[in-house]
């Protein structure tokens, strides 16, 4: 026994073949774009879509308490213009539904409440131009700091302070934060130590909770595979110090006392040389190394240093170079290939700890060719 649809349910079969089209069909017709030939051959004129991908969609602006209020859609391509994107949490949880105009194969589109940015796995994301969609990814802010608030809400009252200590047994790191939150209800807080940052330069273990609060508060080992230690409250201790509300203010110190040395970081420093002092018997000279600005944490650097012209100007005197000298802060220095005194005369100095340098620091050193 066959049965025709009733119109009704026709309609509904119909919107749910549109929706497939527009969800699956790359290479596949424009739902608005079918067209009937004859009163009894209807085809579908097969059109190929108006824009590609894929898109990265991330949040863009000046973020206020780690909330941010627009993202920006990129890697578009085609000949559409209104864009539009969907932002939400894994949970279902909708952040951003906006549009914008596509232009140089980008748009920006606004949220209607500040967000706070999910993490890579953490969000779901939707793209569309033209109402074809478009494969997306999620890409969220990198912290710029190596300690960063959670992707729960949780914000810094003011940025993170540091205290940094170039010992000459090893780096020392102390830093302070004041965790808070815009939320009028209490919320689980948390921050980050990437590990894998200066000043910690890959140390996972060895981190203290410093201060007379100390000991409300916890570290654990939150992602092993990348490094990332997780600072949060207690549970087990009176009045929880897990949570955190609009208003309320926790305040954590973590040190560690033993880092790794510092990585060399070319792009941190210059290197200047200039003549010591100059005679016929003794040849100087001074190699500065000054820091750019551009790192606030203690960066290692290594330099060559060509002693050539210091034993030309002894032989252009008729002495023979028979010694190398080096000044007061030796000690300080490690020099990985020493040449011979018939040449090449070229030396390959590299800091020890107790001549990293941070921000414009400078450190200087001697080293001289002489004729005893």
């Amino acid at each position: 026994m066959s049965r025709t649809l009733r119109p009704r349910t026709a309609g509904l079969v119909l919107a749910v073949l549109v929706l497939v089209v527009l969800v699956l069909g790359t290479g596949v017709a424009h739902a608005a774009r079918l067209t009937a030939v004859g009163p009894a051959r209807p085809y579908a004129a097969a059109l190929a879509r108006c824009a590609t991908g894929p898109a990265t969609v991330a949040p863009t602006g000046t973020p206020v308490a780690g909330k941010y209020s627009q993202v920006v859609v990129t890697g578009l391509s085609g000949t559409c213009t209104a864009g539009r994107v969907l932002l939400a949490t894994t949970a279902g949880t909708l952040l951003l539904d906006g549009t914008g105009t596509v232009s140089a194969g980008r748009f920006t589109a606004t949220a209607a409440t500040p967000f706070v940015p999910p993490t890579a796995n953490g969000a779901r994301v939707y793209v569309s131009v033209g109402t074809w969609p478009v494969a997306a990814t999620w890409a969220p802010p990198t912290p710029t700091s190596p300690v960063y608030p959670g992707p729960d809400g949780t914000a810094f009252d003011t940025s993170v302070t540091w205290d940094l200590k170039n010992a000459t047994s090893g780096q020392q790191a102390c830093f302070t934060i004041r965790v808070t939150t815009q939320s009028t209800t209490p919320i689980t807080w948390s921050a980050y130590i990437d590990t894998s940052r200066a000043p910690f330069n890959g140390q996972r273990t060895g981190y203290s909770l410093q201060g007379s609060e100390s000991w409300k508060y916890r570290l654990q080992e939150d992602t092993p595979s990348v490094g990332l230690v997780r600072i949060s409250g207690r549970t087990d201790v009176w009045q929880p110090y897990d949570t955190v509300v609009a208003g309320q203010v926790r305040v954590v110190e973590v040190c560690h006392y033993d880092l790794p040395g510092a990585v060399v970081t070319p792009s941190a420093y210059t290197v200047t040389f200039a003549n010591g002092t100059w005679t016929d018997r003794l040849a100087c000279v001074v190699t500065t190394v000054t820091g750019n600005g551009t790192s606030p944490f203690y960066v290692a650097w290594q330099t060559p240093v060509d002693l050539t012209a210091a034993v030309q100007r002894l032989q252009s005197a008729g002495r023979t170079p028979d010694a190398w000298r080096y000044g007061g802060e030796e000690w300080k220095v490690d020099r990985t290939v020493v040449p011979s005194l018939t040449g090449p005369y070229v030396f390959q100095a590299t800091s020890r700890v107790a001549s990293n340098i941070v921000g414009t620091q400078a450190f200087s050193f001697e080293t001289c060719v002489v004729d005893n």
